[in-house]
């Protein structure tokens, strides 16, 4: 008979795992320890397993639980990767000086901060002081110690709270008390809702107070699965559209659950399918989990001289946007070398980097939704273009806080 990988999010009975007892050694990664998110009235587990349709169809009849068949994840894929320029060298990345983080006397101290990516190069200088604050885990099927064998992953890491590489400054927020790296994403950059979501509750478990997600539901990817499984092409599309509506809605209900005790601010990449320039023009609205409820959702800037305008890729209806052209940091495949990268997966970690120094200053007062909205309060729409359109860059420029 056969099956596909599902998603379990068990939404009732606090303290209990999913009862996974009929699936035998089909179950994959039975998720992490259960957590009561919120307390009593809001407790959820999640895991995730191999079924039959027959077998989902009975699953799901039990009180509070949401299963569904994983939906297929893709990593934004940097536009451009390249060499970094000499002339950059010793001094501080571009998008540490946009965002004045060069001039905030904040570091991030306090705070734990979660990239949910391909993975680190935890040897890498930008990261070995950081030594048992920094926390890898594994959630892709391969079962790996959390290596990133693409680069992605270190890349957005460095960029949040990655330290000083040969008197280069790369981090936005370079002494975090603890950062968590889960990667959800495996070597060949494609993953699934299943693994996402045990991440996410990972993360939380762990105290994570921001994470950052430079990846995307990949829609295409699940009407391949299904072609490739005899579904009728026009079936497929549909089929696919219902499984992207009901993976939504367990990832909507998921960060419902986060936001009750408002401990973790969630930003994402917009995603970089939009055309600007060329024959055929076109914007593309933010891709999901950046355009999920309690997300904020994050577009990418590039430097035009002096000023600053919107990159050709970025898509749109964003919060906030951040430098995402050429962006230099971190490269896995050494243990000191920097690479650029661009994309809206470059901007995303720079407002998580942000967002560690606004929780900071906030202290005690600190909670997602104060951290949100210190970020959107303090945006500028300074050295960008004068015809200023807030679908494309949200609130404007994400900013340091400056005292």
């Amino acid at each position: 008979m056969a099956t596909s990988r599902y998603f379990i999010l068990d939404l009732v009975d606090p303290g209990k795992r999913p009862d996974v007892r009929g699936f035998g050694p089909r179950l994959l990664g039975a998720g992490v320890p259960p957590r009561a998110f919120g307390g009593e009235r809001s407790p959820v587990t999640v895991a995730a397993a191999e079924l039959s349709p027959q077998e989902a169809a009975q699953e799901r009849k039990r009180e509070g639980r949401l299963l569904e068949r994983a939906f297929p994840l893709k990593l934004i894929t940097p536009t451009t990767k390249a060499a970094p320029n000499p002339a950059a060298r010793g001094r501080p990345a571009w998008g540490v000086t946009a965002t004045r983080a060069d001039r905030s006397p904040y570091d991030g101290t306090g705070v734990t901060v979660a990239v949910l990516d391909t993975g680190i190069n935890p040897a890498h200088e930008a990261f070995a002081a950081y030594g048992e604050r920094l926390v890898v885990k594994d959630f892709t099927r391969t079962g790996g110690a959390g290596t990133d064998n693409d680069g992605h992953g270190t890349h957005c890491a460095g960029t949040i709270f990655g330290r000083d590489v040969d008197g280069t400054r790369i981090g936005i927020a370079r002494n975090v008390e603890r950062a968590l790296i889960g990667k959800v994403l495996p070597d060949d950059g494609e993953g699934d809702a299943a693994i996402l979501f045990e991440a996410m509750q990972w993360v939380h478990q762990q105290g994570a107070n921001i994470v950052s997600m430079s990846l995307g539901f990949d829609y295409p990817g699940m009407v391949r699965q299904l072609i490739e499984e005899g579904v009728p092409d026009d079936v497929a599309a549909s089929s696919a559209l219902v499984l992207f509506t009901r993976n939504l809605r367990a990832f909507d209900r998921l960060m419902s659950y986060f936001q009750v005790e408002k401990k973790m601010l969630v930003v994402a990449a917009s995603g970089n399918e939009s055309r600007r320039t060329g024959a055929n023009q076109f914007l593309i609205s933010a891709s999901l989990p950046s355009s999920a409820d309690h997300v904020v959702a994050i577009g990418a800037y590039g430097r035009h001289g002096r000023a600053f305008e919107i990159a050709s890729f970025s898509n749109t209806d964003v919060a906030l946007c951040g430098p995402g052209v050429d962006v230099l940091s971190a490269e896995a495949a050494t243990n000191a070398g920097l690479v650029e990268m661009s994309g809206t997966s470059m901007a995303c970690p720079h407002i998580a980097g942000l967002a560690a120094l606004w929780w900071q200053l906030l202290g005690r007062d600190a909670n997602a939704e104060r951290v949100r909205e210190e970020l959107l309060r303090a945006a500028v729409k300074s050295k960008l273009p004068a015809a200023y359109d807030e679908a494309q860059y949200g609130r404007g420029r994400a900013m340091a806080p400056a005292n």
